[in-house]
């Protein structure tokens, strides 16, 4: 799924406070590029566990990129939204000599900064592809 396709009821299973700031922010969100989202995504649905200064570095962070316009947000986000990512169903990401393994059923991710097998991820054949 695409950062342009959420929608507010899909964030029904988050807690009633996260829940509230990210529809909140839901459109600067679609915005963003996909590098970038699962990590916000993973700061915020623990928000209502958060002490008040970690809430309100999240609540800052959310109000700053939906205060900036499209053309802003897109400078902003220039560098998260060149990492290359694959959508095979392998779901390999490289960039910077780090490579990162996503399970297809959303499990646990692996890091690596070698070029060997990782998960069931073979960089090897997969060089010229990432």
């Amino acid at each position: 799924m695409l950062p342009r396709d959420l929608q507010a009821d899909q964030f029904a299973a988050y807690p009633p406070e996260a829940r509230k700031l990210i529809v909140a922010h839901l459109p600067a969100l679609r915005e963003l590029p996909l590098s970038f989202v699962p990590s916000l995504l993973r700061e915020v649905i623990d928000y209502d566990f958060k002490f008040p200064v970690e809430r309100s570095a999240i609540e800052r962070e959310l109000a700053n990129l939906s205060s900036l316009s499209l053309s802003q947000l897109g400078a902003v986000c220039r560098v998260a939204g060149g990492i290359p990512l694959d959508h095979s169903s392998a779901g390999c990401i490289s960039k910077s000599g780090f490579r990162l393994w996503r399970s297809a059923a959303g499990g646990s991710s692996r890091r690596s900064n070698s070029s060997a097998t990782v998960g069931r991820c073979d960089y090897r054949s997969r060089r010229n592809v990432l």
